[in-house]
């Protein structure tokens, strides 16, 4: 039967790193388990007193395996846990109302299981959303895309107009004026000069509607 001896170890986290250290000495990285799984991890090592210690952790949150790591050191044993997220986990372990959320428990779960701390609401299903998922994808998307026709005309030019200097703003402004919405420039020595003449697009031609 394995013994479950108590070994003291804390937290703390920055940004989405998770920082678990565990206070033993002497141990060499061989004599060192650590299992990194989406919502445990699993320590094993051996201790002084001859007993093992062999403790599944049921995680606030998910975390990435992949780029989870640890070090053993004289003094000892530091496992960096990558969250999926950058929220403030309150504990490294989940809450129970029979259980403090500071110790270990061998209670597993998964990602697909619990809920993240992050803003899901139910739906008039069974299932849940990601309104902060979604609203990054939706932001993500109006980025992207390309506006077409007159929107994207006018957007282009409040945009170059912003970013130009008080020389390409009046020359912006005196082009396509004059030339009828027909021209647009930012080189204000080739136009301040004469009026700036319409150039209607190749087989088009440009009319004047009466007021």
């Amino acid at each position: 039967m394995t013994d479950h001896p108590s070994v003291r170890f804390d937290h703390y986290q920055r940004d989405n790193i998770i920082y678990v250290t565990f206070y033993v000495k002497n141990l060499s990285p061989d004599q060192v388990m650590v299992d990194f799984h989406q919502r445990v991890l699993h320590v094993k090592f051996p201790l002084a007193s001859e007993k093992l210690f062999d403790k599944e952790f049921a995680l606030h949150d998910c975390i990435e395996p992949e780029k989870c790591s640890y070090k053993v050191m004289s003094t000892k044993v530091e496992v960096k846990l990558h969250s999926t997220g950058f929220l403030k986990w309150p504990s490294l372990v989940q809450s129970t109302e029979n259980q403090a959320a500071s110790e270990p428990t061998t209670t597993i779960s998964t990602c697909t299981h619990t809920e993240s701390a992050v803003r899901k609401y139910p739906s008039s299903g069974k299932t849940f959303h990601d309104w902060d998922k979604l609203e990054r994808e939706q932001k993500e998307l109006e980025k992207e895309e390309k506006k077409d026709g007159d929107e994207g005309v006018n957007e282009l030019f409040k945009q170059i107009f912003k970013d130009g200097t008080s020389e390409q703003q009046k020359a912006m402004v005196k082009s396509f004026t004059e030339s009828g919405g027909t021209v647009l420039s930012t080189n204000w020595d080739e136009v301040k000069g004469d009026e700036v003449k319409v150039q209607p697009p190749d087989g088009m031609e440009y009319r004047q509607w009466d007021s």
